[in-house]
Parts: structure tokens; C-alpha cells; sequence
């Protein structure tokens, strides 16, 4: 029997499965915080909005529990997770270093068609009109800047879902848009310029600057919080 879910006829032009189509309907519906830190969700809540069956679903589930997007309790009762502000702290440190070594390497080796390539990345970016959009761009421009680090993207990959919540409070903050955007805007006149040392210093302050909105955010709305 051929499973269906709404949104698949969109998607299969790009080959994805229904698999792949539930279990990032689901993620997104985390991200746009449909279900909110701290909240409990069911399967059920899951099958209504994917149409998925309940193995597909709990299939997804598991991929997002992997990736940090949801906790599951001793009594097996699955839950959108909160962050403390140290907890929030400790994930942005990392986040800053991997982010760094990505940024150094792609200024020192890229060639000429990689760097046209990130400048296209990074006007997507620019250019977006949503919160979701500018992650998706966001990630593909991270993508792009991993391209001489494959294990150290591999990680940051892993760590960008793990925050996926945190990065979308930071960039619906009133002006951090603008804000990312001219600094990721001089990230990439240092790489094209060639300057490496200045790229990954920019890129620390690029993300110290979306900690501090995280932090804020999460200083400010209790409810994306835990003590």
C-alpha cells in the first residue's frame, strides 16, 4: 500500500520520501513553534498533521529525538525540550568555535567557483523574507562554507538542528535579521578579500551577537526557559 501525506506531490520532485516529508513537517512544526518549549506531543498530534502512518511518525520522532528537537521521559511521554540560559550559553560557545574552523578553512582553500558560490548562498540569505526561509538559507550558506571542513560541518550540522528553536527566537528578535545579515555580510568580504584571520574573528562576534539575542529572548519569555 503507497502511503500519502499532504505535501508530498510537492515534494517528490525533489525525490524526497514520505519518510523524509513527515519527519520535516514535523521538525518545521517545531521550529515555528506549533508546539511550544516545554509541551507535550503525542503521535496522534503527529499523524493529524503529517497524514503519515503511526510507524512512519514514530520513525520521525526518533530521527528528531537524535537530533535534540524532542526528549522523551522515563514514562515514554515525548516533549518539545527547554533550555537553560547556561545550557543556551554552553551550546552557542560550541557553536562559535566549530563556526570558526569552517570560516578559516573556507578562506584559506576555496577556489574562485566556491567563493561565486557563497556570495549566491549569502544573497539568499540576505534576500529572505521569513524566519524559516533565513534558516534554510542560512543552512545552505553554512553548506557552502563547510565544503573543506566535511567533519567539522558534519558536527555543526548536528549542533544548527540541536538549537534549530534557539536560532529562530534569535532571528525574530525586533532588527537581529538586519543585524546577521551585515555581519555575515562582512564575513564574506573577508573571505573573498582573502583574509582568513579577519573572517574567523568576524565570525566569532557574528556569533556572540546571536547569543546574546538568545539570551535575552530567553531572559525575557520565561516560557522558552527552564531553571
Amino acid at each position: 500500500m503507497t502511503e500519502t501525506l499532504d505535501g508530498v506531490a510537492r515534494s517528490t520532485h525533489t525525490g524526497a520520501s514520505v519518510g523524509q516529508v513527515a519527519y520535516e513537517t514535523m521538525r518545521d512544526s517545531i521550529i515555528e513553534m506549533r508546539f511550544r518549549p516545554g509541551q507535550r506531543v503525542t503521535e496522534r498530534e503527529f499523524i493529524e498533521l503529517t497524514g503519515a502512518s503511526r510507524a512512519t511518525v514514530r520513525e520521525a520522532i526518533n530521527r528528531l529525538v537524535g537530533d535534540g528537537m524532542l526528549d522523551v521521559e522515563q514514562s515514554n511521554r515525548t516533549f518539545v525540550p527547554m533550555h537553560s540560559i547556561d545550557e543556551a550559553d554552553e551550546l552557542y560557545e560550541i557553536r562559535a568555535s566549530l563556526e570558526a574552523i569552517i570560516t578559516e578553512r573556507f578562506a584559506l582553500r576555496a577556489s574562485a567557483d566556491e567563493r561565486r558560490e557563497l556570495d549566491v548562498a549569502y544573497a539568499a540569505y540576505a534576500t529572505a523574507a521569513d524566519a524559516t526561509t533565513r534558516m534554510v538559507a542560512k543552512d545552505r550558506f553554512y553548506e557552502t562554507l563547510g565544503l573543506h571542513s566535511p567533519m567539522v560541518s558534519e558536527l555543526l550540522a548536528r549542533l544548527h538542528a540541536r538549537i534549530a528553536l534557539l536560532r529562530r527566537v534569535s532571528l525574530m528578535a525586533p532588527g537581529r535579521h538586519q543585524e546577521s545579515v551585515a555581519e555575515v555580510g562582512e564575513i564574506v568580504e573577508a573571505i573573498d578579500s582573502g583574509n582568513a584571520a579577519l573572517a574567523k574573528d568576524l565570525t566569532l562576534k557574528h556569533i556572540a551577537r546571536a547569543r546574546d539575542a538568545v539570551v535575552e529572548a530567553l531572559t525575557t519569555s520565561p516560557w522558552l526557559t527552564r531553571t
